[in-house]
């Protein structure tokens, strides 16, 4: 993820630079369509930066999701049981992983459909995770 923060820090900056020197061009009289080319073109940038910066997701944090699914699975291979909690108004679909299918499965008792949570939660591996330190309502 630190890479992707450099990234907008540079748009930002050639951004702010193409305004600058566009500004500078319009108040000196030197060429007036490459100055509004370049003030365009900087705050292009700078947009594209606030998209970037807006559609990252969050690496750790705290929601309150209303559940509109919640599913016990295997996985394929590894043996290891998991419990999916699907977000009703985002679709966001957050797992808790557990040692066996009785641990997975008690925690999926926890939560009912159509009920409001308030979670913790991690992002690893394009996938998000429980914190598994949820209390419940």
């Amino acid at each position: 993820m630190g890479i992707i923060m450099y990234l907008v820090l540079l748009l930002y900056a050639i951004g702010i630079g193409a305004i600058g020197m566009g500004i500078f061009y319009l108040l000196t009289q030197r060429d007036n369509k490459f100055a509004l080319k370049s003030v365009l073109a900087g705050i292009i940038l700078i947009i594209i930066g606030f998209v970037v910066n807006e559609n990252r997701p969050v690496v750790k944090g705290s929601a309150t999701i209303t559940v509109e699914a919640v599913s016990l699975n295997e996985s394929k291979g590894t043996g290891q049981y998991y419990c999916d909690v699907v977000d009703e108004e985002s679709g966001v679909s957050y797992r808790f992983v557990g040692a066996d299918s009785g641990e997975a499965a008690s925690y999926c008792e926890e939560f009912e459909v159509g009920w409001d949570y308030k979670i913790d939660y991690k992002y690893e591996e394009e996938q998000y995770y429980f914190n598994n330190n949820n209390d419940g309502q």
